[in-house]
């Protein structure tokens, strides 16, 4: 009785090991499988939409940017940026150096 145990146990992980053994090989293969040509053009579709936002994105904030310094030059009182309380002044040269710093 002890040798049929034996004998089944050995069975059982040979049959374990081969098992096993299929199913590495088959997630290897799908792991390196190719791409499918359609998810292929879905990604260049989809790079290429995030390129033009981000360049949209960037228009945007030049022109914001543009239009603040274009208020700056015609208002009469010192800019404040990023406050709502008139007691932070901004003196124009950092202004000038935070744009620079904020385009390039």
């Amino acid at each position: 009785m002890n040798d049929m145990m034996t004998n089944l146990r050995a069975q059982h992980e040979a049959k374990i090991e081969i098992l096993e053994d299929k199913y590495n090989d088959l997630f290897k293969a799908f792991e390196e499988r190719p791409s499918r040509p359609e998810d292929l053009e879905m990604i260049r579709q989809l790079q290429e939409e995030e390129e033009r936002r981000k360049l949209n994105l960037e228009s945007s904030k030049y022109t914001s940017i543009k239009q603040n310094i274009g208020y700056q030059k015609i208002s009469t009182s010192q800019p404040h940026l990023g406050s709502n309380s008139s007691s932070h002044s901004v003196e124009k040269s950092k202004v000038s150096k935070s744009l620079y710093l904020f385009l390039y």
